[in-house]
Parts: C-alpha cells; sequence; structure tokens
C-alpha cells in the first residue's frame, strides 16, 4: 500500500520561474533504513515518446508513519511550461523510496517567467494572459 504523499504550499499556476517551491512529504509506514529522494524535472509530451529531464534531486532520510517533512527548493529559470497543439512541457515534483517503485508520491504543476501560462497556438506565439 502507498500512503506517502506530496503536497505543494498554496502557490500560483504556473509557479515563477527561479522562485521558492515549498511543500510537504507525508510518510507511510517504511522498513527500517529506507532512503528516499525527492526529484523536481520536467516532461515534455507530444506524438512519439515522452521525454523526462531531472533537474534536481535532494536526498531525504524518512520520517516515521504519519510524519511530515518540509521541503523548500529553488525552481531553475527553465525551461518554461507550454501548451499547443502538438506539444506539451509541464513539471513535477515526485518523492521516491528505496528506488523499488512500491512508493512514491507525483505532483504536477506549470511554470513560466511572467506567472501566465503560455499557449501556441496556430503561429506559435505567446498568448497574452
Amino acid at each position: 500500500m502507498n500512503d506517502l504523499e506530496i503536497r505543494l504550499d498554496h502557490c500560483p499556476n504556473p509557479v515563477p520561474s527561479g522562485t521558492w517551491l515549498r511543500g510537504t512529504i507525508v510518510w507511510p509506514d517504511l522498513p527500517p533504513r529506507a532512503s528516499g529522494e525527492l526529484r523536481i524535472g520536467w516532461v515534455l509530451e507530444f506524438k512519439g515518446p515522452r521525454e523526462v529531464g531531472i533537474a534536481q534531486i535532494h536526498r531525504l532520510i524518512p520520517g516515521t508513519a504519519g510524519s511530515a517533512t518540509r521541503f523548500e527548493v529553488r525552481l531553475p529559470s527553465a525551461p518554461w511550461s507550454y501548451s499547443g497543439l502538438l506539444s506539451r512541457l509541464s513539471w513535477f515534483a515526485e518523492v521516491l523510496v528505496n528506488e523499488d517503485g512500491r512508493h512514491h508520491a507525483h505532483v504536477r504543476f506549470d511554470m513560466s517567467p511572467a506567472g501566465h501560462p503560455i499557449l501556441l497556438g496556430d503561429g506559435g506565439s505567446e498568448t497574452p494572459p
């Protein structure tokens, strides 16, 4: 059973690039000496295989069952999230425990420099807010 949770603090969507992403990880009952990672990355979806990039990896020491751990990471300045007719780029924060895949949590968010979504239309230009 996977009771691992990741919760982002109230933040605008999209999150401004280069700012702090804050949240909480709620831990399930884990075996002794479990290890974990918080990963911040992006995923590009289009016709074809998805591309995933990992921007940051932070080592974690899991807490006891039901306990919570706060995190705070500075987001990079790029790549920016966008949504178009043929592709979409979004960001994620995920927690993995022991790399066995049994304990994981994942949350997606968008990131842009101007604080508004970047929508690509027929002409490929940015849609104003």
